[in-house]
């Protein structure tokens, strides 16, 4: 739940979150994504590294088939990924599978994530390139975010993209840094998957950027999805970018949350 300071009135808090809930009852849905959603078989050689559910760090095996089934379903060969593991080895194998692509993989602790990235980097023709990079504090037009500001070039060197994941950073940051880094360098059409979209921090995230991207269609919500949560938004090829009072406000009090964890050395969700 979203803690606001005490000078600001409880009918400010509860417009908010009216707000919020509206935006996430407006999914526009779509028959191209539905179709993913069954349970189709995926080739042994993607199967085979979808995780188990065992490990609470790795993306669900619901959502790891879903990303599967979108490359190779809508023969997406481009991909932007923040928070590398074992969801890049799926992207990887699903990629090849496909005859091939890119995968940029944007991650805080690479050091994690070393064994499944030595086999992504053994998939056939898949060009991947992991980018090491820490999340820092920026204003951008979302407003106050933490983004892997460092990775910026890397991302704009291998552009565009038509999947964008986000997973990463951790929820105490919030997520909202990544669309600032990557949204100029979208292909009209591309998703932007968001993970762990059960969780507040991340409905105010998709608040956030479909108030400042209006070139941004919520195509799917699902908030027990994977029992983690799941967001698929859909990119219209519209470049306006916005700057929205409630989204610079909402920000500012996410990330007000996050050094009041730090003063008491606890990084609060």
């Amino acid at each position: 739940m979203l803690t606001l300071p005490a000078s600001l009135a409880s009918p400010v808090k509860h417009r908010l979150r009216r707000e919020r809930d509206a935006v996430l009852r407006a999914a526009e849905p779509d028959e191209a994504l539905a179709s993913l959603m069954g349970e189709s078989p995926l080739s042994p050689s993607i199967e085979e590294v979808i995780p188990d559910g065992s490990n609470r760090w790795a993306i669900s095996p619901q959502l790891a088939r879903f990303l599967a089934r979108a490359i190779t379903g809508r023969d997406l060969r481009s991909v932007l990924e923040f928070g590398a593991g074992g969801s890049s080895l799926v992207l990887a194998r699903a990629l090849s599978s496909i005859g091939g692509g890119t995968l940029t993989s944007v991650e805080q602790w690479p050091e994690w994530c070393k064994e499944p990235w030595a086999r992504v980097e053994q998939t056939p023709n898949v060009d991947a390139r992991l980018v090491a990079a820490q999340p820092r504090l920026a204003l951008s037009r979302v407003g106050l975010t933490y983004a892997f500001r460092s990775a910026r070039a890397a991302i704009a060197s291998r552009r565009p993209y038509d999947l964008v994941v986000v997973d990463a950073p951790p929820r105490f940051y919030g997520r909202d840094g990544a669309l600032p880094l990557s949204y100029a360098h979208l292909v009209p059409g591309a998703w932007v998957v968001l993970d762990d979209a059960r969780r507040a921090a991340e409905q105010w995230t998709l608040f956030r950027w479909l108030r400042t991207y209006p070139g941004l269609r919520l195509m799917h919500f699902d908030a027990a999805f994977g029992g983690r949560g799941l967001a698929v938004l859909r990119y219209t090829g519209e470049r306006t970018q916005r700057v929205d009072p409630w989204s610079v406000l909402t920000s500012a009090l996410h990330t007000y949350r996050h050094w009041q964890g730090l003063r008491r050395g606890v990084r609060r969700p």
